[in-house]
């Protein structure tokens, strides 16, 4: 089987790093969820009221924030604000915002429908904002984690090759596994249309697990010595080749989402500036 190291990555290049994950989307939305199902039990005592005191003030807190998300489409595309701290740093702001605007307008509306305007504009901001929620999980497939630069399908491919030597090693042992690999390699490479690529996007990782068990049991009853490293170089390849084949499925929703997200957000600004309007001038 050879030594341990010939299971690991190639001399003189690391395996691509991966992302630390950051915690503070998530713990705000499960944070803004709590809350949300605190106000809509609470919401017939009527402790907050639209057109007046606290209610009215988280109104114009929340239409503020849901105007601050326009700053990261304008600090991306905008160089004179290229300025205006980390790319990174205003995504971030920009999905705290997106958490933070709706749920205070929540509040401001008592979780209750009012007007026919105030109806619309709260159907516009609930819309915008699930598509927002959705769309973030889509973004961190096809970005280097939730804040990086976006991933590229070959930069994808570059990581599969970091588990390659170890899958040729277990080829060596018992080359029964070498029909198998090469299927999954056909499988995960071959440019295929939009609904192939779907079926292979629910496919490949039940492909990938068969394949994985296979490895073991070979493993096992050749009883290598270095059996640990050799599974785990074959598994790293074998995810890395899940995404490749993924990938592209997620950039075509990425895209979709992106062609979805921008009208909808159009929609909310013009109700939200006629139910402004509405409320101060009738």
């Amino acid at each position: 089987m050879g030594s341990a190291a010939a299971v690991r990555a190639p001399a003189g290049r690391a395996a691509p790093a991966r992302p630390r994950r950051d915690l503070a989307i998530p713990v705000a939305t499960a944070l803004a969820a709590l809350l949300a199902a605190a106000g809509y039990a609470l919401r017939e005592e009527r402790y907050l009221l639209p057109d007046r005191g606290v209610g009215y003030g988280l109104g114009i807190f929340g239409l503020g924030c849901m105007l601050a998300l326009l700053l990261y489409p304008v600090r991306k595309r905008w160089r004179r604000l290229h300025g205006l701290g980390r790319l990174a740093a205003v995504f971030r702001a920009h999905m705290l915002l997106g958490i933070t605007g709706p749920l205070a307008i929540l509040f401001h509306a008592n979780f209750r429908l009012g007007s026919r305007n105030s109806t619309v504009a709260l159907a516009a901001m609930l819309l915008v904002a699930t598509s927002g929620f959705c769309g973030r999980f889509v973004y961190a497939r096809v970005h280097r984690g939730l804040y990086g630069r976006r991933l590229r399908l070959k930069e994808v491919q570059q990581e599969a090759t970091y588990g390659w030597v170890g899958v040729q090693q277990v080829v060596a042992l018992d080359p029964e596994l070498a029909a198998p690999f090469l299927a999954f390699e056909r499988e995960i490479s071959q440019p295929l249309g939009a609904l192939s690529a779907a079926r292979r996007f629910l496919a490949v990782g039940r492909h990938a697990r068969r394949l994985a068990r296979s490895v073991e049991q070979a493993l096992a009853a050749a009883q290598v010595p270095e059996r640990d490293e050799a599974l785990a170089a074959v598994e790293r390849y074998l995810r890395a080749g899940v995404e490749v084949a993924r990938f592209t499925v997620y950039e075509r929703l990425f895209a979709l989402w992106h062609a979805v997200h921008v009208p909808l957000c159009v929609l909310l600004y013009g109700a939200a500036a006629l139910h402004v309007a509405a409320v101060h001038l009738y």
